[in-house]
């Protein structure tokens, strides 16, 4: 009996061994939260501001891009939760400095949220837009983002969120950045004098007038752009600058001997520009042929592969980069330039020549002094034979 009875307790020991073993087991199989590392965490995203053409000297402009959130609707809302009562998430900004190169990283945007902010458990979707700024030359984001919070019950019965941003849809692909570049190119100005009594230590005088290009703000309505970095050109071996922050037209006069260039760096995409020279075709100004503007870096589909050239007074117009094509009138001839260009370069020729008055060419006299014999002969022949023709 006692031989039995310890048989029991013993397999009733063991039982409950194995039960303390089991329990904890369980206890870990039981499923964890498969949100759980995307809990409460702010719904970032990264912002790059990058230059295109960064090897022609160009510099972005400083540039704080705003980004504003809008409400769209909320889903699997418990009870009284409707787009009414969704709270307003405010205005993200962040801020770049003047660069001459793309930054190594972009900006870290931080959208902090609180699941406290909510009114209770749904998915609840804002569009999230970038602020058209007014800056020349800079393209902003006009792709569309949502921003998706979803509040949640967690494994612990905790309410909390999961923040997201999506590019085009809700439920789209998610981004990693937001990128905004900003373009410029550059116009180089040369003088050629050409012809025999060309003067090629004499000083022409260019006028060149660069005008601020137009935009659309968020409304739909016409701004003005605003140039709001320095345009620089060295010019007899001094640099000098366009001062930056205008919205209208700038003009500068530069002077050009024979063989020299003058070139313009930073002129922000959409900038338009007119080149001019004085006229030198009367006398008291030298009496030159009317000058050609021999012009390159304009799209090939416009001109055929050649270089336009235009007379003296057919000043040209032509838009650096933008992503509309600008139409020039030129005399009567309308042009469109595209975009794809960004380096421009006109030449402008100037010709003097004259007829030189070199006398009687000595390698001729032979054939003159023969040509006089012969003459002579004529006449003493006819002569000779009208005396004859008297005596008779």
């Amino acid at each position: 009996m006692k031989k039995n009875l310890k048989k029991v307790l013993a397999a009733g020991l063991a039982a409950s061994m194995v039960l303390s073993i089991s329990v904890p087991a369980f206890a870990d199989e039981t499923p964890r939260n498969e949100y759980e590392e995307f809990l409460n965490k702010p719904a970032n995203f990264t912002k790059e501001y990058n230059i295109v053409n960064d090897n022609n000297g160009s510099k972005s402009p400083a540039e704080t891009f705003t980004f504003e959130f809008e409400k769209v609707g909320v889903e699997e809302a418990e009870e009284g939760v409707t787009i009414d009562n969704m709270p307003s998430i405010e205005d993200v900004t962040t801020e770049f400095a003047a660069l001459t190169a793309d930054p190594e990283e972009g900006n870290i945007v931080p959208v902090n949220l609180a699941a406290s902010m909510f009114p209770g458990i749904g998915i609840y979707t804002y569009k999230v837009t970038e602020k058209v700024g007014d800056t020349a030359g800079v393209t902003y984001n006009e792709e569309p983002l949502y921003l998706v919070v979803t509040i949640l019950r967690d494994s612990d019965d905790a309410i909390k969120y999961v923040g997201a941003i999506h590019y085009e849809t809700a439920d789209g692909e998610k981004t990693g950045s937001i990128v905004n570049e900003y373009s410029a190119g550059t116009l180089a100005v040369k003088k050629t004098v050409t012809g025999n009594m060309g003067e090629k230590d004499r000083d022409f005088n260019v006028t060149v007038t660069f005008t601020a290009p137009t935009g659309v703000d968020a409304e739909g309505k016409e701004v003005d752009l605003v140039v709001r970095e320095a345009i620089t050109y060295t010019d007899d071996g001094e640099t000098k600058t366009i001062a930056a922050n205008w919205n209208d037209e700038k003009t500068v006069t530069i002077d050009l001997k024979h063989d020299e260039t003058v070139t313009f760096i930073n002129i922000p995409y959409g900038v338009t520009y007119k080149v001019a020279e004085e006229d030198y075709t009367t006398v008291e100004k030298g009496g030159y042929d009317a000058a050609t503007y021999n012009y390159t870096g304009v799209s090939e589909d416009v001109i055929n592969g050649e270089s336009p050239v235009y007379d003296f007074n057919e000043t040209k117009g032509m838009a650096i980069g933008g992503e509309v094509a600008e139409e020039i009138e030129i005399g009567n001839s309308t042009f469109v330039f595209e975009d794809s260009c960004h380096d421009h370069r006109v030449e402008i020729t100037n010709n003097k020549g004259a007829i030189v008055d070199t006398g009687i060419s000595l390698d001729a006299l032979p054939y003159l002094m023969m040509l006089g014999m012969s003459g002579l002969g004529a006449l003493g022949f006819a002569g000779k034979r009208r005396k004859e023709e008297d005596e008779i």
